[in-house]
């Protein structure tokens, strides 16, 4: 598991999929149990976010915006090389950037995020 800015950019950089140097792991099931009480529970009474789900958010803002360094890159270093973006360019001429931001505004489930914010969250 790698940090949130990790995660983040490697969305950015290779879309859905495994990032070089990167091996998927199942989703536990404890993960998705929880996730889906979170979702129920929104959907039923809508509440803000918590102070590390907002961490989260700003971990990929800084991501996009180039505050953040992975590797002591940012994501704008090697932009033309990454296979998902660099391969795509109606994805970086200004219309598409809200899509591509979305993974900025998306809700993390809460109990996720604190059971591993040591290692997300740095």
């Amino acid at each position: 598991m790698g940090s949130a800015a990790q995660h983040i950019q490697n969305n950015f950089a290779f879309g859905v999929g495994v990032a070089p140097g990167m091996s998927a792991q199942s989703v536990a099931s404890e993960d998705i149990l929880n996730a889906t009480q979170e979702l129920e529970q929104l959907i039923e009474d809508w509440s803000p976010r918590t102070e590390l789900q907002n961490q989260w958010i700003q971990t990929c803002k800084g991501v996009w915006e180039g505050k953040t360094l992975v590797n002591d890159r940012t994501i704008w270093d090697d932009i033309n090389a990454l296979p998902w973006i660099g391969g795509n360019d109606e994805l970086l001429d200004g219309q598409n950037e809200e899509s591509l931001l979305t993974l900025a505004e998306s809700r993390v489930s809460r109990k996720f995020l604190e059971r591993h914010q040591d290692v997300l969250i740095s």
